[in-house]
């Protein structure tokens, strides 16, 4: 699975971001997650990020088995590189967002070669993280340890 965004820890839409990492991961994909640098995001959002890249990084290292840093507003090339081939000739990836995700350059090219599955997610605006629990769990293993499955998560892909 792969997902593109700002990943905000600290309100805005980070905490729907995480959400959405975090459904793909407790669906026992594997993860990579294609992060925006301060100044890509400062262009894109037309406002900083609330937290420095390290920090966004750091925010979703236990979510995700990959971390791509994409240094451009635009995304379409760093797509191209970042997401595997061999994948996409196997048709063993998807890309995953949000529901209200803003449209983002590449988008056809996502479309073209992989499914585009789109996750409802709670936008918090109250300056948390969108209610994801913190991760205690530092046994290198990048799953929910919880036995959730579809039927009790609606917002896991299929």
């Amino acid at each position: 699975a792969y997902a593109l965004g700002g990943f905000e820890g600290g309100g805005g839409d980070g905490g729907a971001e995480r959400d959405v990492l975090a459904a793909a991961s407790a669906f026992g994909m594997r993860v990579a997650a294609l992060i925006y640098d301060d100044e890509s995001h400062e262009t894109i959002t037309r406002r900083p990020p609330l937290q420095p890249l390290m920090e966004r990084m750091e925010g979703i290292a236990a979510l995700v088995d990959q971390v791509f840093v994409v240094p451009s507003p635009d995304q379409a090339p760093f797509l191209t590189f970042a997401i595997s081939k061999r994948n996409i000739e196997e048709s063993t990836c998807f890309f995953i967002e949000k529901e209200n995700a803003p449209d983002f350059r590449g988008r056809d090219w996502v479309e073209s070669v992989m499914p585009l599955h789109r996750i409802k997610c709670e936008d918090n605006d109250d300056g948390s993280d969108g209610g994801y629990p913190d991760d205690d769990n530092d046994d290198g293993d990048h799953n929910d340890d919880s036995e959730t499955s579809r039927d009790e998560n609606p917002n896991m892909p299929t």
